[in-house]
């Protein structure tokens, strides 16, 4: 059985303040994974288009600040046809994470027709060279889907602006368990 006590030292390990989380410590376990999948996927149009680096690297830096975020646990399993774009499922619900290095207003973007919709769409943002990253947004399946189009060099994305999702929106859907929550109740309880 694990304490409070035990559980407040690990997020205290792992939390930097202000929605950030530190990222260093995984860097060697998500390079590889990432490698992984590149290496599997090489010929993959839905990665080759979008970066010169691992597109899988940095969407496992986003999933793991949703996991951390959340307490959900990541599904680093390697699949030949991945995960339909599903990165999560919590309560029936499915999540897919969109991680970004762009910090000034950094959009949440999708495909105009994925293989599957998802219930939420959660914007990621990762500053590789600090090893930090936050959940910056989210969307709900009906914003993404008739979220405006825009051309980001590689033909027509949705797009939604950071700055058009609402304070409300700068975290986690409500629906999902907050590990920042527990942490500031582990404090404000003297555990």
């Amino acid at each position: 059985m694990t304490t409070a006590a035990e559980v407040q030292s690990y997020f205290r390990s792992h939390y930097a303040g202000g929605g950030w989380w530190y990222i260093d410590k995984f860097k060697p376990a998500i390079a590889l994974v990432g490698a992984e999948r590149d290496s599997q996927k090489l010929n993959y149009e839905s990665t080759k288009n979008w970066s010169n680096g691992s597109t899988h690297t940095l969407g496992l830096y986003g999933e793991l600040v949703f996991s951390l975020e959340t307490g959900l646990k990541m599904d680093l399993t390697l699949r030949k046809a991945g995960d339909g774009g599903r990165d999560f499922v919590y309560d029936g619900k499915t999540y897919a994470v969109k991680t970004t290095q762009y910090w000034q207003d950094p959009h949440l973007k999708e495909y105009p027709n994925p293989k599957r919709w998802c219930d939420f769409y959660i914007l990621c943002a990762v500053d590789i060279r600090s090893s930090m990253a936050m959940v910056s947004g989210w969307a709900t399946q009906d914003e993404m889907r008739f979220a405006r189009k825009s051309n980001y060099g590689n033909g027509p994305m949705l797009s939604i602006a950071c700055s058009n999702m609402g304070a409300d929106r700068q975290f986690i859907p409500p629906e999902l368990p907050r590990t920042r929550q527990l942490l500031h109740i582990l404090e404000t309880q003297g555990l």
